[in-house]
């Protein structure tokens, strides 16, 4: 393809819709544009300069109506520019229309097309063009389009393509055709039963401030990006101005934002958070997760109790600073992209309705090519949630911020050409279709495309604004599972081992502060450092993005930690005499924290058998207070021995430990057991003794030696005589 062709089509409409609605080509869907945060993201105008761009550039920069009708008089004005270092001689403009375009699948197939002309217009421009324009000068032109008298009125709804050809003669050589472009002009003959009901969703989303003071008001002063998208958004929330009724918006907060805002320092920010709290008074709030997280990269580490503890958060964090506005239980992952975990983890965190990106949710059973209503039945593990979901191609000419064409005004007639097709494939289906049009999170509007864009879609009469909540009735299609989770978007995410590194990781840290809490009350005093944690796995610090902010603070979260760490503090002596074996080690808890402390005390020998282990002691010092505290010790036997005196909180994180040097006089209880042993023995040997002693004494007495009787002799019978 030459550079003309290229200037003209292909690089002109790289996103999402075709340069011009031809028959016969059928190209392939195009990919999302990959961007910082992902899939897809907002990218910047293509670059078109030297020899890729055309000889002669035609830009329409205005056109109106935007939408026509029989009787009809278009008005267009443009500029022709020559981009060559010679004079174009003889410039002349033809304007004609192509094939009309009637089915959102005749618009994709498109989408390499070359601009052709099925009709020639005619027409004439004023002021009339110069029959030379020099180099590198530019004309502008005016021409107006009778609707009936051209032939485009009569039969169904439809979408032209308005196509200009620019000819003339450059140099030497003969007439040529310089530039050939096209912009759409949606067609509607008469009333539309059934109106497109558009929901816009629009983000107030940006890379989370540090929770010290710092001066981010950059992005809420005038000018700024924060600014300009809640000056938009507000259109819709005011009554009829001058400029027409403007659509009101379903706004998705990142409630982080609303703390930076409303820090002192920050004057631009107290009026814009002023401003948020007067415009979404009734209006539709999504509250995302405290510090927007990368929610799948979470629930794949494991965290999903992050991911919960996130969206409570941010839910009270609004509730509390946008007290009117109509709070709204739905999650929205970065550019819609989910998987099922995550899908499961939002409802157990009580979501009820997910924001999906189309290019997940397959087609209805009996769709064929029309465009689908939004709301789809997503299944979880506990229960079904209501999804809705993005329009695919809408979201991708958003993300392209106007720049997909060459002019704002061409953009804006892209993004409305698959609107009315979305309507003129269906115009009086009942009940109505609804389409969701979602800003990406780091949106940087451009204030001509998105003004244009608000002000069609609340005045087109075959379109309807609606805010979320209104499709909360709207039956779902029979669809079949989620598709995939993208392979891109799966790139795209926060490491796990940014999550799950360590103790000096998120997971890590948040254990950490998980142990300290259960010295207080209440988490007035760690609730800082959780929400630094929630701000630090936010989907802005992803490796395509900025991760040194998020690594940043990650180290905020640990200095946070060992601040309040250090506000508990022991006093005691380097050396203590123990004077009986059950003696008390005087120690002073110097609590310097706005919230009283409980802690556990104790004292611990390596060697036991000189100090006995009893279980720790636990004292509650008032905040702000120091308290002598006696804490009991039992010694073993006496001498001089090391110890550790321990401070922990009741969960058993060591907060601290002082090493004493114990002097005991006392005989401790093993001593006492061996000298009571000894004298024992020595008590048992000598009764043994005395025993022995009685018993031979008692024996020599009972054996003395008694006289012998004398006994008279007397003779035997039968003796001598």
């Amino acid at each position: 393809m030459n550079a003309r062709r290229l200037a003209a089509g292909a690089v002109a409409l790289l996103t999402a819709l075709p340069l011009l609605a031809t028959s016969g080509s059928a190209q392939a869907r195009p990919e999302p544009i990959r961007g910082a945060l992902g899939y897809p993201a907002t990218r910047d105008a293509p670059t078109v300069t030297g020899a890729d761009r055309p000889p002669v550039e035609i830009a329409v920069e205005s056109l109106s109506p935007v939408s026509i009708k029989p009787g009809d008089v278009v008005t267009v004005t443009g500029t022709l520019t020559n981009t060559t270092d010679q004079d174009v001689r003889g410039l002349a403009l033809l304007t004609g229309v192509g094939n009309r375009v009637t089915s959102r699948t005749a618009l994709s197939d498109d989408l390499d097309g070359e601009p052709g002309i099925a009709k020639l217009l005619t027409i004439t421009t004023s002021p009339p063009l110069p029959t030379t324009l020099a180099a590198h000068q530019a004309t502008s032109f005016t021409l107006t389009i009778d609707v009936t008298a051209n032939g485009l009125a009569g039969g169904q709804a439809t979408v032209f393509p308005l196509v200009f050809r620019a000819t003339g003669t450059l140099g030497r050589s003969a007439l040529t055709t310089l530039d050939d472009v096209a912009t759409y002009l949606p067609y509607f003959p008469g009333s539309v039963a059934a109106p497109l009901r558009v929901v816009w969703i629009w983000p107030l989303d940006a890379p989370p401030a540090a929770a010290t003071p710092a001066d981010a008001a950059s992005v809420f002063q005038s000018g700024g990006r924060l600014r300009s998208l809640l000056n938009l958004g507000a259109l819709g929330a005011s009554p009829t101005g001058a400029g027409g009724r403007y659509a009101p918006v379903t706004w998705a907060v990142e409630p982080s934002l609303l703390d930076s805002a409303g820090q002192s320092e920050n004057t631009a920010g107290q009026q814009w958070l002023a401003d948020l709290q007067r415009v979404t008074r009734g209006q539709n709030v999504i509250p995302l997760p405290y510090g927007d997280p990368d929610a799948v990269a979470l629930v794949r580490a494991g965290l999903s109790g992050d991911l919960a503890n996130a969206i409570a958060l941010g839910r009270a964090n609004l509730a509390a600073q946008l007290p009117n506005a109509q709070l709204q239980s739905v999650a929205w992952p970065v550019d819609g992209a989910v998987d099922q975990p995550t899908l499961d983890a939002y409802a157990a965190a009580g979501l009820t309705a997910a924001l999906v990106s189309g290019d997940q949710v397959p087609p209805t059973l009996d769709a064929g090519s029309a465009t689908e209503s939004a709301p789809v039945t997503l299944e979880t593990r506990s229960t079904s949630i209501r999804g809705l979901a993005i329009d695919p191609i809408a979201q991708r000419l958003l993300a392209g911020n106007g720049t997909d064409a060459r002019t704002a005004q061409m953009a804006r007639q892209q993004l409305l050409a698959l609107l009315a097709v979305a309507v003129a494939e269906r115009p009086n289906q009942t009940p109505p279709r609804d389409l969701v049009l979602a800003l990406p999170r780091d949106a940087d509007p451009d204030p001509t495309w998105l003004t244009g864009l608000l002000h069609d879609t609340a005045n087109l009469s075959w379109l309807a604004p609606v805010p979320l909540s209104a499709t909360a009735g709207d039956q779902p299609g029979k669809r079949a599972s989620l598709r995939p989770y993208p392979a891109d978007a799966r790139t795209a995410e926060i490491p796990t081992g940014t999550f799950t590194g360590g103790a000096d990781s998120i997971a890590g840290l948040r254990s950490a502060v998980a142990n300290f809490r259960s010295m207080f009350p209440d988490d007035k005093l760690t609730r800082p450092i959780d929400q630094t944690l929630s701000r630090a796995e936010s989907v802005f610090w992803r490796p395509g993005f900025d991760p040194a902010g998020g690594r940043q603070l990650v180290s905020q979260a640990q200095s946070e930690l060992a601040e309040l760490q250090g506000g508990v503090r022991l006093a005691v002596a380097n050396q203590v005499t123990l004077t009986s074996k059950d003696g008390k080690v005087p120690v002073t808890v110097d609590n310097a924290l706005s919230e009283d402390v409980t802690v556990t005390i104790g004292l611990t020998a390596t060697d036991p058998t000189r100090l006995a282990n009893i279980p720790t002691a636990t004292y509650t010092v008032p905040a702000g207070h120091k308290q002598r505290v006696l804490v009991p010790a039992k010694a073993q036997r006496s001498g001089t021995f090391k110890v550790r005196l321990v401070v922990a909180t009741p969960a058993g994180m060591q907060l601290g430990a002082v090493p004493l040097t114990v002097h005991s006089k006392a005989y401790g209880t093993i001593t006492l057991a061996i000298t009571f042993t000894a004298l024992g023995v020595l008590v048992l040997a000598l009764l043994f003794r005395l025993r022995r002693r009685l018993r031979r004494w008692r024996a020599d007495r009972g054996t003395t030696r008694r006289p012998v009787p004398d006994v008279p002799l007397t003779p035997t019978s039968g003796g001598a005589s």
